[in-house]
């Protein structure tokens, strides 16, 4: 038996979902309730297999990310969002197991809600392929970054390294026991590597990359400029 709860402002829609769904075999509703915080609580206490989500009410990020960390064993499945890249995107962030769109039947939100009780995730054939695009440009974007880390010296690795790690120029120098301008230099050839324009990119990019690590791991053991 599936056990679901039901989160939507609209309570003709959650009313005439919750019925639908009681119809059929397996499903179980629990409640149904809008966003605010005794429904919250009301969820978090029943601990519902499935969460419902309507995706067009305003606070929707804000419950999926608090269901998501108060029950472990809740799933989340978003009903009402549309196939455009961002809003797919924006629920895969929030950890979502399922996306239905406006256009989806019943019978599609079912097959869904089976998916996501049995610990996969089911979208729209549209919304894959969104999720495949951003996968595969951050491949490319991690992939460049290596590329440019690997052109990086070894005493600029471990400059990078302190970059990561919050250290200002002086704080550099003292560390690595040289002068302020060599820092400053180092600095700007590793910007001009990583193909940024300030230090927060430059971290960004670092904090991407797990070929930090051996540099971090050798940091202050070198003395060479």
């Amino acid at each position: 038996m599936i056990n679901v709860f039901i989160v939507t402002d609209v309570r003709l829609y959650r009313d005439g979902l919750a019925a639908s769904l009681a119809q059929k075999e397996g499903f179980k509703i629990l409640g149904c309730g809008g966003f605010n915080i005794d429904t919250f609580e009301r969820v978090c206490r029943l601990d519902p297999n499935i969460a419902i989500i309507g995706y067009s009410d305003l606070d929707c990020g804000s419950w999926i990310e608090g269901l998501v960390a108060r029950l472990a064993n809740c799933r989340v499945v978003v009903v009402g969002a549309s196939d455009n890249e961002p809003e797919v995107l924006a629920c895969a962030a929030l950890g979502v197991s399922g996306m239905v769109s406006v256009e989806a039947s019943l019978e599609e939100l079912i097959l869904t809600l089976e998916c996501a009780a049995r610990g996969g995730v089911r979208c729209s054939p549209k919304a894959t392929a969104a999720l495949v695009r951003r996968v595969a440009t951050e491949t490319r974007q991690m992939q460049g970054m290596r590329s440019a880390l690997l052109r990086l010296t070894r005493r600029e690795r471990e400059i990078a390294a302190l970059i990561e790690r919050g250290y200002s120029n002086k704080d550099i120098a003292r560390a690595l026991d040289i002068q302020l301008s060599t820092v400053k230099n180092h600095v700007h050839k590793i910007l001009d590597k990583l193909d940024v324009s300030n230090r927060g990119q430059a971290v960004a990019c670092l904090r991407h990359s797990s070929c930090m690590r051996l540099a971090d791991a050798s940091v202050c053991q070198s003395t060479s400029v």
